[in-house]
């Protein structure tokens, strides 16, 4: 892992299902089912929220998010950073990280 309180790219996905009535366009769960996986580039699960949880996230992800090859997922790039001592990671919202292939 990087230093602490060094930004690092991680991967946000979030679950979404294909609308079989809009061919290229998503429907996702309901809201007490969503949920976010935010992983690294070693694509080691840092976090992952419970259901219902960050509402704000997964809606960025989901507007802002790329959908993955088998069109289930969405995912976007973000900055994080180890908060203190702690294994909290804070991702920052504002900016987003160059898109990777991993």
């Amino acid at each position: 892992p990087p230093p602490r309180g060094e930004a690092f790219v991680v991967k946000v996905q979030s679950r979404c299902l294909p609308n079989p009535n809009k061919p290229g366009a998503f429907t996702a769960f309901a809201h007490k089912d969503r949920f976010l996986r935010v992983y690294d580039k070693a694509r080691s699960a840092l976090w992952e929220t419970v259901p219902g949880q960050h509402q704000d996230v997964w809606t960025l992800v989901d507007r802002d998010g790329i959908p993955t090859q088998d069109r289930q997922l969405k995912k976007l790039f973000l900055w994080a950073a180890y908060e203190g001592q702690s294994d909290d990671i804070r991702v920052f919202t504002e900016q987003r990280a160059p898109v990777q292939d991993w």
